[in-house]
């Protein structure tokens, strides 16, 4: 599935949309997106080559959904039917980093992305301004992520 199968929003329901925001939103699709863009503007073309999966084809997709409803739920008054629309209260009260942490951490595990490649990929987002935010939500992303492997191994 690529971007192009946006055209047809209004024929998806609105766990896919959650899901498809949620890796959208993701650290590793943002990598991805910027090798794809060579100049300063997006094209459709690059849009259209971006690699999205398929709710299906990825384990924790219901917990990305979970986050993402969890998420869209602090903008208070616009997405108040989200509960309704999407059962689940997986992801109620969680913290806003915590949340991020955790979308991220299932996006690279889901991705096959190693600890060690998650690491280096937050270090491209690193710059003289955002350093200590960049080292604090990578270490909460890596929090997760290990907590996340280690159940993986329990299992």
């Amino acid at each position: 599935m690529n971007v192009q199968t946006q055209i047809n929003a209004n024929k998806m329901d609105m766990k896919n949309k959650l899901f498809i925001l949620g890796v959208l939103n993701s650290y590793v699709l943002d990598l991805v997106l910027r090798s794809v863009i060579t100049s300063s503007s997006v094209s459709l073309t690059s849009l259209y080559t971006v690699p999205l999966p398929n709710e299906e084809d990825f384990k924790d997709s219901n917990s990305i959904i979970q986050i993402v409803k969890e998420l869209l739920k602090e903008n208070k008054d616009e997405y108040g039917d989200l509960d309704a629309l999407v059962p689940g209260e997986d992801y109620q009260g969680y913290k806003h980093d915590t949340l991020i942490a955790e979308l991220n951490a299932r996006v690279m595990i889901d991705f096959g992305i190693t600890r060690q490649e998650a690491i280096t990929l937050m270090r491209t987002f690193k710059s003289a301004k955002y350093k200590k935010f960049v080292q604090e939500e990578t270490q909460r992303i890596i929090d997760c992520y290990d907590r996340l492997s280690e159940g993986d191994q329990n299992e």
